[in-house]
């Protein structure tokens, strides 16, 4: 990256800009802008001296201007502001407002019809029909402030805004990435926002904290489904760039929301919902849905949506409430859920009924009544994501970074907890009786008996999918990101389901996948029963490994390793062996039976960062060398399973004192020697054999 030089008088002449722009107040300044447009500084006018132009700017201190290099709608202020004071006329108070003489241009660009279907009241407008004394919402850097419109300047699309509270003034460009309509009946963005509700009483219960209640399994109800699920046909996308944001389906009903986001464009913000109907296979309706949508759910009865979108960059919400009227959505209210002032991140929302819905962000999971709105109780914990409910729909079960707890719909109560060695952001879910759990690890899956709190089963799972779904199918299989279907009597993954769905949920005895990410054609909501008939349990006369089997280590190391993530210097041959040992082989010197253990060098790449501080803007190159790691188990010279991780450079640097940008890069890839502590399986297939057990899932059914 190039460093940017600027000369004196023009750095001048921006920092004057940067430093007035704090203290801009309407009736007081003017922005004064150079006729090449790109230089401007907000000041009051003072006099004009042997072609200067003569300026004092908010701060108190004074500019001089050659009055030549300003522009010529500056120029004829003067003139016409000069004539004023010779004349003995009143100044204008706000040189932009309607009528005004002085105001920039002539009137004639302001004469105009407004376009965007804003009714003039016979004013000044801007281009998007903008009027002098109109609430708008303004965005300025990341935020955006409630202010009232005072004046425009049609050469440059700009639109001034006076903030609210502090009368600062500011410009924003002449669109809806800058400003947007603020109604005070409807809130921010005329999104219906009644703020943040408060919760400072709140009921909190802590998930981990104290003595569990009485726990109770909630199985599914006996009565059957009494439907048919039927796939449904998505409309077409709208561009390349629109994604699926949001996949919900009612409790009870057959209804399913489908939320798109994008366009054809990689800065559209539109969004569109599909509301489907299960039973019919038919979309009934796609309405336009809030711009940036991030998520959408929808309420058991199907009558009314919830969505989250994004405000700003890593900035959501407000919560929406919508009714679904016809191919409409008629607005409800909404207001500010997460209660993280800086980020306001939601993780997930849902409903419980129609009249109450959950959400979890950094602080936990609310409930919420939609009625006031008004908190009902929050369930505080680190690392929770979206809850499980229990098959019933009286219970949820919530993973945090300790373990996870399982409560009481109606009152949160908490009914039973189950401490983990780690967390790592868990997903979990209720068997069919409710009484068994299934939370996913790095790499494994782990069984509990919530009335004991014990754990039953444990299960190597390789795919790391699990933010796709994790899904029940009877009391034996566990479905992983809708790929690894893992049968929990043999602890091993008896099918793989390769498939580009973006979401796997399940409803009604299937499994449903919802087919269109970015870059596809033909979208699709299908059900697929699951296990197929193909699949079947594996025979121990199928294993190339199985516990009890003899294995050695061979370690093939090309670089030195570091401490472990704990900063604990173990060993990798110790690693080894402790993931061989809880996998439950036998250790030798000597089988044809390995477990190998090895570093190699990857790709030389080249990477810039650049220099904060007092070095702004200056950057450095380094030239590195990727670290690649494997796991593998080699059976008769044969590979038959293998893991890998590649090592970069990291994006950010902090350098030590005295040190280079290399050595910094060399400290940092000194790397964590914990990844040969990685869970290997217990239970391998041939190679064939695991191919053969593998079928793709895609709008064409099984395959």
């Amino acid at each position: 990256m190039s460093v940017s030089v600027c000369r004196s008088a023009q750095c001048a002449f921006a920092l004057a800009l940067v430093l007035s722009l704090a203290n801009y107040a309407a009736a007081e300044t003017r922005t004064w802008t150079d006729k090449s447009g790109k230089f401007k500084i907000e000041a009051n006018f003072i006099e004009i001296v042997e072609g200067q132009v003569k300026l004092e700017r908010p701060d108190g201190k004074k500019v001089s201007l050659p009055l030549a290099k300003l522009c010529k709608d500056d120029q004829a202020y003067l003139k016409d502001l000069m004539k004023r004071r010779r004349s003995g006329a009143p100044e204008a108070e706000n040189p932009f407002e309607a009528g005004s003489d002085s105001s920039p241009g002539n009137a004639d660009a302001f004469s105009g019809v407004p376009r965007g279907g804003r009714p003039s009241r016979g004013g000044p407008s801007s281009a998007n029909g903008w009027q002098i004394g109109d609430k708008v919402e303004v965005r300025d850097h990341i935020k955006w402030e409630v202010g009232e419109v005072v004046g425009f300047d049609p050469e440059w699309d700009r639109v001034f805004v006076k903030l609210d509270g502090n009368a600062r003034m500011v410009q924003a460009h002449d669109n809806e990435h800058s400003l947007r309509r603020f109604d005070p009946d409807l809130g921010s963005g005329g999104a219906g926002v009644a703020g943040a509700v408060d919760l400072s009483s709140i009921r909190r219960i802590v998930p981990l904290g104290g003595d569990s209640g009485d726990f109770k399994p909630d199985p599914a109800p006996a009565a059957p489904v009494d439907w048919k699920p039927r796939p449904v046909g998505l409309n077409p996308k709208s561009g390349f760039f629109e994604n699926v944001v949001g996949v919900s389906f009612a409790n009870v009903g057959t209804t399913a929301v489908i939320g798109h986001s994008g366009g054809a464009g990689v800065h559209d913000e539109q969004s569109r919902i599909e509301i489907c109907d299960l039973k019919t296979g038919r979309v009934t309706a796609m309405v336009e849905g809030p711009p940036k949508l991030k998520m959408v759910a929808v309420s058991p009865s199907g009558k009314k949506l919830a969505t989250i979108s994004e405000v700003d960059t890593f900035f959501f919400g407000p919560l929406q409430i919508w009714e679904v009227n016809g191919k409409q959505l008629k607005l409800l209210k909404g207001w500010h859920v997460s209660s993280d002032e800086n980020r306001r991140r939601v993780e997930w929302i849902g409903w419980t009924d129609d009249e109450h819905l959950m959400t979890v962000d950094g602080s936990g999971l609310t409930m919420w009544s939609v009625e006031g709105p008004s908190g009902e109780y929050q369930v505080t914990g680190n690392g929770m994501k979206g809850p499980a409910f229990s098959p019933g729909g009286k219970q949820f079960a919530i993973g945090t970074d300790n373990g996870f707890s399982i409560h009481e719909v109606a009152s949160g109560e908490l009914l039973t907890k189950i401490a983990m060695d780690h967390g790592f952001h868990r997903k979990v879910a209720f068997s069919p009786s409710g009484k068994l759990l299934a939370a996913t690890g790095s790499s494994t899956i782990e069984v509990f008996d919530a009335t004991t709190g014990g754990k039953g089963i444990e299960a190597y799972c390789g795919s790391g999918n699990s933010d796709k779904g994790l899904c029940w199918l009877g009391e034996d299989h566990v479905l992983v990101g809708g790929t690894d279907l893992i049968h929990l009597p043999s602890q091993m993954t008896v099918w793989t389901y390769e498939h580009s769905a973006e979401s796997v949920v399940p409803l009604a005895g299937r499994i449903w996948y919802v087919f269109g990410g970015r870059g596809d054609d033909a979208l699709a909501l299908l059900p697929f029963k699951l296990p197929h008939p193909a699949v079947k349990p594996v025979s121990e006369s199928e294993l190339v490994l199985q516990p009890g089997d003899e294995v050695s280590i061979q370690l093939e190391l090309t670089f030195d390793l570091g401490q472990d993530i704990s900063g604990n210097a173990v060993s990798p041959q110790d690693q080894l062996k402790t993931a061989l040992t809880e996998a439950g082989f036998l250790i030798v010197d000597d089988s044809n039976k390995r477990l190998v253990g090895r570093t190699l060098p990857g790709e030389t790449k080249e990477i810039k960062y650049r220099m904060f501080g007092a070095a702004f803007r200056e950057t450095q190159k380094a030239s590195y060398t990727q670290r690649v790691f494997e796991l593998e188990l080699v059976v008769d010279g044969a590979s038959v399973w293998k893991r890998r991780r590649v090592l970069d450079a990291p994006f950010h640097l902090q350098l030590k004192e005295n040190e280079s940008v290399d050595q910094a890069i060399n400290r940092s890839m000194q790397a964590d020697n914990g990844f040969f502590r990685s869970t290997v399986p217990s239970r391998v297939l041939p190679t064939a054999a695991e191919k053969a057990r593998t079928s793709t899932l895609s709008i064409n059914g099984i395959q």
